[in-house]
């Protein structure tokens, strides 16, 4: 006979695994404002309360959540760094919740007499950054984009930093997330972050043709041509640099194979607002780099380049000749 003791035991609903999801991102990416409506969003606090004093203590409490040991950042230690501020808020933690904690603590204490040094959050991590790449769920899709667009831009570094992270998990499928992605940046939704990433395009394939042009001319002005350490020696700006990382986490990235990227490439070149971004970037570039050429040659000085705008599909992105 077996006689098993599972304790206190409660459900948790799919809305709120996802819930804990994105707040795990949200401690992440130190988004304490956002984490404050999360709870409203879990019924932790009324829809109606003032969150900015929590924001205010989440953000003297919690150190950076990746970097720290389980030492630093512990219920206990947050508990004791928030003060009064608890007591201050109608909490109202529903029983789901309180058997998380309870799971966590138990957890976090042989954590502690195992490893002092052991990342509770970083290494949870990974995993979260693969469902957030890849689940199709629209509260994980809708967190994605939460997380990697605000304000019409696109902030690269954190999707370098879930690319990064989510390679480390077993079951993640770059190409999943590839086509996710795409999803969101060919339908209406993702118009104004596909203008930027145009945008984006376009400046560092100028910002590469300027550094090209650059190496001609000075090597033709010393008499003679380009060499190899000409071509493969200039210093990549930021925007380069970065598409160079995230390039290089993706095809680093568990299950990329060239056969399973080109189903998406051929998609790619169905989409109208794909093919019409292609027209654009390369009618951009052209016209930059004969600009650049004509200026270079006449002694000119340069033009400001352009941004995408509201009529970017039909006016496209080229800088001013």
């Amino acid at each position: 006979l077996c006689y098993l003791d599972f304790g206190m035991m409660s459900y948790v609903e799919a809305n709120q695994r996802y819930s804990i999801i994105e707040a795990v991102v949200h401690l992440v990416n130190r988004d304490f404002n956002a984490l404050a409506n999360l709870y409203k969003r879990m019924e932790f606090i009324p829809p109606d309360e003032d969150v900015e004093p929590l924001v205010m203590a989440l953000e003297n409490a919690l150190p950076d959540v990746l970097d720290a040991s389980v030492s630093e950042l512990n219920f206990k230690n947050v508990i004791n760094k928030l003060g009064g501020i608890m007591y201050e808020f109608p909490f109202s933690l529903p029983p789901y919740y309180i058997a998380i904690i309870r799971c966590l603590g138990v957890l976090e204490g042989l954590a502690l007499q195992v490893d002092d040094d052991f990342r509770i959050i970083s290494d949870a991590y990974p995993y979260i950054a693969s469902r957030l790449l890849t689940d199709p769920s629209p509260e994980l899709q809708s967190a994605l984009q939460q997380l990697l667009f605000k304000e019409g831009r696109a902030r690269w570094e954190r999707l370098l930093q879930l690319l990064e992270r989510a390679k480390e998990t077993r079951d993640y499928d770059v190409t999943d997330a590839v086509d996710k992605l795409l999803d969101y940046l060919v339908s209406p939704g993702g118009t104004v972050i596909r203008d930027q990433l145009v945008f984006d395009i376009i400046e560092g394939a100028d910002e590469l043709s300027a550094e090209a042009l650059d190496i001609l001319v000075s090597a033709l002005a010393q008499g003679a041509m380009p060499t190899q350490d000409d071509i493969t020696s200039p210093t990549q700006s930021p925007r380069l640099a970065t598409a160079s990382r995230l390039l290089t986490a993706a095809a680093s990235s568990r299950g990329f194979e060239f056969e399973k990227v080109t189903p998406l490439l051929q998609r790619l070149g169905n989409e109208p607002a794909a093919v019409q971004a292609g027209v654009d970037i390369a009618a951009a570039v052209s016209e930059r780099a004969v600009s650049r050429v004509i200026r270079t040659v006449f002694a000119l000085p340069g033009a400001a380049p352009s941004r995408p705008g509201p009529g970017h599909e039909k006016a496209g992105a080229a800088a001013d000749v």
